[in-house]
Parts: structure tokens; sequence; C-alpha cells
């Protein structure tokens, strides 16, 4: 599968959206139960942020935030819509233009395109970002099956392939990495019945 064609998808899909904006509300309560174990005014770092929901919620909450995403079309609604956060078009799986350290990374569903023989590097690689103590809410689809998720866009079908991984599998990369388990997050019931699942790590 072609990176370029996840762009694409996200690309379209950041089209789509851009007239909806504030409809993204979705993960409101997560990024508020977030910023309760977090200090005062954190530093958070958005993997793959999309159109700038979450870092809108964060910033409103007195979070400074860098949002990171390799859809174009989505890092510029986000700079448009949220220009009090700070935005990089990036992979961050292998050109990640992060620099610093952060009290929190949020990634909600960033992970998903990481096939399994990449997954641990990644997050060891993100560890590398975050303050000792810090921690990393992740937002995963269970299960063990990749799939294929197809959609036409302007006359031309393109299609993603979605990672799910085992609640275990998860575990282990985070503890390889230097993290400890802290708590599962409840997530809205239209994201629990599709399998997804939220667990917070903290950084050892």
């Amino acid at each position: 599968m072609d990176k370029e064609e996840i762009i694409r998808f996200y690309d379209y899909v950041a089209e789509k959206e851009y007239s909806n904006w504030e409809a993204g509300d979705i993960l409101l309560p997560v990024t508020e139960e977030f910023m309760k174990i977090l200090p005062d005014n954190p530093e958070i770092l958005d993997l793959g942020c999309g159109l700038g929901h979450e870092a809108a919620m964060f910033a409103g909450s007195g979070a400074k935030v860098t949002g990171i995403d390799f859809s174009r079309r989505s890092i510029e609604t986000a700079r448009e819509k949220v220009p009090e956060c700070r935005f990089i078009e990036a992979d961050f799986t292998d050109n990640p233009g992060i620099t610093g350290k952060y009290d929190g990374i949020f990634s909600s569903g960033s992970l998903i395109h990481i096939p399994p023989e990449d997954f641990e590097k990644v997050i060891f690689r993100l560890a590398e970002n975050l303050k000792e103590g810090g921690y990393f809410l992740i937002i995963y689809q269970e299960g063990e099956e990749k799939y294929t998720s197809h959609m036409e866009i302007k006359g031309e079908e393109t299609e993603r392939i979605i990672y799910r991984y085992r609640r275990t599998v998860i575990r282990k990369s985070f503890e390889d990495a230097g993290f400890s388990f802290e708590k599962d997050i409840r997530l809205p019931a239209g994201l629990i019945i599709t399998n997804w699942c939220g667990l917070i790590f903290r950084k050892r």
C-alpha cells in the first residue's frame, strides 16, 4: 500500500469535513480526562492531529500544543482553525520533525497504519520526545486481523490498510519501550461498539 494513497484519503476527508469543522468534538471527554493527570499548562504532542479538533480542546484548557500530520490539507485547516497551536506537516514514523520533550503525547487513531513489524520501533522513537514521568494516551482499534478500507475519491478507488492490535501487544510494546501501564480510558459509546479502546501509559 502506497503512503501517498493514505495521504490522498486524509486530504479528501479534510476537504469534506472543512465546512462542518465545529462538529468534531466527540473526544472532548477524553481530552478533559487526559488533562487531569498532566501538570498545569502542559506541553502536548498531538500525533496525527488531523484538522486540529483535539489540539483546540487541549489549548482551550491551557496546554501548549504541537500537532503533526502528513496530510497537507489537514494541516492547512488546523493552522487556520487553531492558530494558537503549532502544526507540522510531516510523517512522524520516518521523518518526525519533532524536537523537545513533552509532558503528554496524544495519539487518537494515528498508529492504525503502522504494521506490526514497525510498531514497537515507532513507540521507542516517540518515547524520546516524552519527559520522564510523562504520559502517552493511545486510542487504537482492538483485534488481531488487519483489514482494508476502500473509498472512491474523485472517480478513483483508494484504499487504506488498518492494523488492529490486541491489548496485550500494545502493553508489551509500551512496557518494552520504558513505559508502565497507568489506566484504561473510557471512550464515547460510538467508538466502543466499533472496538476502539483507549489506554494511558507513563514513561518510567
